[in-house]
C-alpha cells in the first residue's frame, strides 16, 4: 500500500504594518525608470543621432 503525498503549503510572505527602516531604505532605492542600464541605452542612441521622445502624445495608452 502506498502512503499519501503530504501537500505543501506555498510560503506566505510575512507583512507588518510597521516597516523597518531596512526595508524602507530598500525600497526608496527602487525606481521604475531612468535606471542606469537605461540611461547607457538613452545616452548611446543619442550619441548615434537618434532623436526620440520618451512620452509621445500619440502613443496608445498615453492619456492625453
Amino acid at each position: 500500500m502506498t502512503r499519501p503525498v503530504p501537500i505543501r503549503k506555498k510560503p506566505v510572505a510575512k507583512t507588518t504594518s510597521e516597516t523597518s527602516p531596512e526595508r524602507s531604505a530598500q525600497m526608496a532605492r527602487v525606481r521604475g525608470r531612468d535606471t542606469k542600464p537605461e540611461m547607457r541605452v538613452r545616452r548611446a542612441l543619442h550619441a548615434a543621432g537618434l532623436r526620440y521622445r520618451l512620452q509621445p502624445r500619440d502613443c496608445p495608452g498615453v492619456r492625453t
